[in-house]
């Protein structure tokens, strides 16, 4: 009997309703988490279940492609890695507003120069542009997609996680009067969870970059006969001809 009301206690205290202590924690953040998988469950259950479910109701058989997801699932994405930058910046207890912009202002700058230097560098790849006028002269600001987002998040990820990671360094090497390559091996071991869940984000940032760099792939059919060119992602391709080499 006894060991029935501490199963209760137990289940009581940890299911009762409380509380959020505050917007800029971890615990706040793990609920938008949650209910951003949910909701990207509820997009692949539908998009799943739709067509049986269409085709049982007026026997038509209806299909359900990769746009329907991918229209859907990208934006959710996009959120799943903002809040994965976020987390580095953010710990169980409140902090104010000012420090968290203080803490999120160089990851920021940093996603800002990625998104709109990428249509600069790679005008072949990244081609979304808009011409606009200022001072009676036309000049090309660079445009934003999707891709060119995901790329700017996965470096602010990236960049957020290993901000906070150096700052401990960097404590400890003012603390201990050592110097900061030094400290790196005691700062990642006496905190091997925090940072190995900082390993943890990176991964899934390069992750997200590989699945950036999938609509820039282009690929092309084409039958050359020597002398034709061809153009693929700004490049102009000549073909001359066959050679065999043993």
């Amino acid at each position: 009997m006894a060991s029935l009301e501490r199963l209760a206690r137990l289940v009581e205290g940890r299911f009762q309703s409380r509380r959020i202590s505050g917007y800029f924690t971890l615990e706040f953040l793990f609920v938008v988490i949650i209910w951003t998988l949910l909701a990207g469950a509820l997009v692949v259950l539908g998009g799943t279940l739709f067509p049986s479910i269409y085709e049982a109701l007026t026997g038509k058989k209806v299909s359900v492609g990769p746009p329907f997801f991918q229209k859907l699932m990208a934006p959710l994405g996009l959120k799943l890695l903002l809040w994965m930058a976020l987390a580095p910046l953010l710990s169980w207890k409140p902090i104010t507003l000012r420090r968290f912009l203080d803490q999120i202002f160089w990851p920021f700058v940093v996603m800002v120069l990625v998104v709109f230097s990428l249509p600069l560098l790679f005008p072949g790849i990244f081609r979304n542009s808009a011409s606009v006028v200022f001072s009676y002269r036309g000049f090309v600001f660079p445009g934003v997609n999707l891709v060119q987002l995901a790329i700017g998040l996965s470096v602010m990820a990236i960049v957020t996680a290993l901000q906070q990671y150096l700052k401990m360094v960097g404590l400890r090497a003012r603390v201990r009067q050592e110097s900061r390559f030094r400290a790196l091996g005691p700062v990642f071991s006496r905190n091997r969870f925090r940072y190995a869940a900082y390993v943890v984000h990176a991964g899934v940032a390069l992750m997200f970059l590989g699945f950036a760099g999938k609509p820039m792939v282009q690929q092309t059919d084409r039958v050359l006969a020597p002398g034709d060119t061809i153009r693929v992602a700004g490049v102009e391709l000549e073909f001359h001809g066959l050679a065999f080499h043993r």
